[in-house]
């Protein structure tokens, strides 16, 4: 029979392993039952405002810092059996009822139901900001350097506004906004595309040696705090004259008697039509019929836009001022009895005046060589319907049948006249 082991003699000695086991035993309460601290790390941490807060259109913007430390003590095999799970830590917002940014202590409780010492947190308070959220759009500045910045016009597609909205105590601070950078393109390629910041600034005009930026992780952009713009370069052309144009066949009006201001536009835009073999070398303003003005001061403010072909961008200015002096003209009655029509249907009868009362203004010269049978009246029917359906709006001209030294014309606000059909 073989010698058992060492081991095996003594896991059958009862008496010694009776005390091995009450040695242990003892070992393990004391290990167990010994007091411990701990801190417990990253314990978020909540602040709710109260229902009736959040009606009012409060919103809570920040909590600093958003997690905690709690330190706790209990006995060795509670406490190391705690984590970030076993516990709520909270601020009380319940009486909030305005915007604010304070410091608020912490409230802390267990989910746990094991006994240990909640012994404090780390920090103690914590700064929580409550404000209202609020949206508002600014305009946006361009602090850009072009390259090359003689003899080109720049058009780019960068937003004119944005909106920003954000807590109302820092949009309030926000008063522009702004993008800057330097652009430059070559004489082979004259678009480019950049991708640029938008900075937010404490003044209308970001230009001002006062002025700040205005930064803040809660104020958020329409555009997003970068946009991507579309640089174009075009050829300037400078000093292109402003022209009076009538379409009053023959009719000149002395120069002294109209202006432009300004009277000479920079032009940017299509090469050929700036530098071409039939670049355009003066803008014409088409005044329309002269009947439509008597002697007086006409004065009115053009869109330059609506003055140029298309193709050409304006680059000194978006409005015209318009002067039209007439005021040195006199004015007449006359009554035309001459009076015709041109493609009334003999089966159409309208109620057509004997005499027409003309209103003439002119130099003195040429009305004092006027009289009533100078003047026909024409109604155009060609293009009007049966008067049988209803009145008929007929175009109406009049002609002076003389020859005049000096200048005159008729004044007629408007170049047709309702005709009621006979029945």
């Amino acid at each position: 029979m073989k010698n058992k082991s060492f081991f095996s003699r003594l896991l059958e000695n009862k008496k010694l392993m009776l005390i091995a086991s009450f040695v242990l035993a003892f070992v393990f309460w004391i290990i167990s039952s010994d007091n411990i601290s701990k801190t417990i790390v990253d314990v978020p941490l909540q602040a709710v405002l109260s229902e009736s807060a959040e009606q009012e259109g409060l919103k809570v913007y920040s909590v600093s810092p958003e997690y905690i430390s709690v330190d706790v003590s209990g006995k060795r095999l509670i406490v190391d059996s705690l984590s970030v799970d076993d516990f709520t830590a909270s601020v009380d917002l319940f009486n909030v009822s305005r915007p604010s940014t304070e410091s608020y202590q912490i409230d802390v409780s267990t989910k746990s139901n094991m006994s240990f010492s909640i012994d404090g947190t780390n920090p103690l308070r914590v700064t929580v900001m409550v404000d209202k959220e609020v949206t508002k759009t600014i305009d946006v500045h361009k602090l850009l350097n072009f390259e090359p910045d003689e003899g080109y016009f720049v058009e780019d597609d960068m937003p004119a506004t944005i909106t920003i909205t954000g807590p109302q105590s820092l949009v309030k601070e926000v008063k522009s906004a702004y993008v800057s950078d330097e652009i430059s393109v070559s004489a082979e390629n004259l678009t480019t595309k950049r991708t640029l910041m938008v900075h937010l600034c404490d003044k209308d005009d970001p230009n001002d040696p006062d002025s700040k930026d205005v930064h803040s992780e809660f104020i958020k952009l329409s555009n997003e705090s970068f946009v991507d713009v579309n640089f174009e370069f075009f050829k300037v052309k400078d000093e292109i004259p402003i022209t009076l144009k009538t379409e009053n066949e023959g009719f000149t009006l002395p120069h002294d008697r109209y202006s432009f201001e300004p009277a000479t536009l920079s032009i940017a835009g299509n090469e050929e039509l700036l530098f071409g073999e039939d670049a355009i070398e003066q803008i014409e303003y088409n005044l329309g019929s002269i009947s439509k003005y008597q002697n007086e001061l006409v004065e009115l403010e053009l869109d330059v836009k609506d003055m140029l072909p298309e193709g050409l961008i304006c680059t000194n200015t978006e409005k015209v001022k318009f002067s039209l002096d007439l005021s040195f003209l006199s004015k007449k009655q006359f009554t035309a009895t001459n009076i015709e029509t041109i493609g009334l249907s003999s089966a159409d009868t309208y109620d057509l005046p004997e005499s027409v009362k003309l209103t003439v203004v002119g130099t003195t010269a040429a009305l004092s060589d006027l009289d009533n049978d100078n003047f026909s009246v024409t109604y155009d029917f060609t293009d009007v319907v049966s008067s049988e359906i209803s009145v008929a709006e007929v175009p109406v001209s009049v002609k002076i049948n003389k020859k005049i030294i000096g200048i005159c014309w008729v004044y007629r606000p408007s170049d047709v006249e309702t005709i009621q059909p006979i029945n």
